[in-house]
């Protein structure tokens, strides 16, 4: 209880020295939040959605805001740009934005699209802004989204018109943690995504932290749809040995709207992701995949929860993750049909495999349903490599590393090939075939 305490003094401390300035609604909307996340406290194991992911590490670290942030080295720019095929790119750099980098519009591609600054959408007071900016101060509360929100200053903000295919013009919203041994930086990024009926937009989130000091990085995205827009979406996680990742997206679906999101965690040492969707018009859809890795003692997280709450819905979520060494996953995934939401289609699977003795994860797929014409499906697999699968690569010449190295490879690599972006999906396989690569023979 002392740790905790400190804790939250030390949060307290960076409230009263940040949260209480900015136009009267927003200093509100932090003081609403910070109150309800000091009655909510931190969450604990007691708390179902917290049941297999202890964080005391992070609740025992005193946070603080980041120092004077770095110029960002030309190598991440140009790893950044990339991704997206060189679409347009945010840079955060120790919360606060470093600048934009906009690659020259292919046929007027980028037409009907605007990406600005959170900061300066929230001096203009706008009513679109206010309603993407909620927050759910009630039970239960998300401490995390709440701490959020309560230190809200910098993101992005992205809105596409009515109509507008901007598919081809891809968004790229990167946040970079850089090296600070001397200090424990919290950074809190806040996006908004809103896609105007019939609109088509692609949207790239990509997490950086610091190879080996610690920090926090709470990063939330609030993405609505409108009738029948689409929008394909992907989170991409990677971290040092100190890095806490704990995010939140959250999507509202009007009727007719299509969702395609991805999260891939490729590093960390306490990463969790929490993905909420709400589909409140009839005939909405959304896919959700997602693959983590694991390794030496890490924790990955991903817990989701899929509201139907409108008739003929669809949803999918689809999760592979692989551990080795002593790391441990969590899948939570939980699907919620209203009791007006019938010819719900939704289906849940998850699959996970283990290299080693010590790895671990904790698997709960769950259906809540109230209507009784739906058509609803979970599973959940834990296993180690197929025996006869490596077998028989085996009698066919290959020695076990590389056979070992390509079931695995063929296993991590299934989700990302919903990715439709092709730059970001060759981008992510490349990484896994690195990192499950055969070991070399000697020279």
């Amino acid at each position: 209880m002392p740790a905790l305490m400190n804790d939250m003094g030390t949060w307290s401390v960076s409230f009263h020295e940040q949260g209480t300035t900015g136009p009267g609604w927003l200093v509100e909307l932090r003081r609403a939040a910070f109150e309800c996340f000091l009655d909510r406290g931190f969450p604990t194991m007691k708390d179902e959605a917290w049941k297999y992911t202890p964080i005391g590490p992070i609740v025992r670290t005193a946070f603080h805001r980041p120092g004077r942030s770095v110029a960002v080295e030309d190598h991440l720019r140009e790893a950044c740009t990339a991704l997206v095929g060189g679409g347009r790119v945010v840079l955060l750099v120790d919360g606060q934005i470093e600048g934009t980098c906009t690659a020259p519009d292919r046929a007027g591609s980028a037409e009907g699209l605007r990406v600005s600054r959170l900061v300066d959408e929230i001096a203009g007071d706008d009513p679109l802004l206010r309603r993407l900016l909620r927050e759910d101060t009630g039970e239960p509360a998300d401490p995390f989204v709440l701490l959020n929100t309560a230190f809200l200053e910098e993101g992005s903000v992205v809105r596409v018109a009515p109509g507008a295919n901007v598919a081809g013009a891809p968004i790229l919203l990167a946040s970079l943690v850089s090296d600070d041994p001397d200090h424990h930086p919290a950074i809190h990024p806040r996006n908004l995504v809103h896609v105007g009926a019939g609109g088509h937009a692609v949207v790239v989130e990509h997490m950086v932290g610091p190879e080996t000091s610690t920090c926090l990085d709470n990063p939330v995205i609030d993405i609505e749809l409108e009738e029948n827009a689409t929008l394909e979406h992907c989170r991409v996680i990677h971290g040092g040995v100190g890095t806490f990742h704990v995010g939140a997206i959250r999507v509202r679906q009007q009727a007719g709207s299509t969702l395609r999101s991805h999260v891939v965690s490729l590093g960390g040492s306490i990463v969790r992701t929490s993905v909420s969707v709400d589909l409140d018009g009839e005939g909405g859809h959304c896919e959700i995949s997602g693959l983590f890795l694991g390794a030496g003692d890490q924790l990955v997280d991903n817990y989701l929860l899929i509201h139907h709450n409108a008739p003929h819905c669809e949803s999918r979520q689809f999760f592979k993750g692989v551990l080795e060494d002593r790391s441990r996953g969590v899948f939570s995934g939980a699907i919620h049909v209203a009791q007006d939401a019938q010819k719900t289609d939704a289906k849940q699977t998850n699959m996970n495999l283990l290299l080693s003795d010590e790895a671990r994860v904790d698997t709960r797929p769950q259906l809540e349903i109230n209507a009784d014409d739906v058509r609803c499906t979970h599973g959940a697999t834990i296993g180690r490599l197929d025996e006869e699968a490596l077998f028989y690569l085996r009698s066919r010449g290959i020695d076990e590393g590389a056979a070992r190295s390509t079931l695995i490879r063929a296993f991590a690599e299934q989700p990302l090939a919903t990715i439709r972006l092709a730059c970001l999906r060759e981008t992510l396989v490349a990484e896994v075939e690195a990192r499950f690569a055969p070991p070399q023979e000697p020279a």
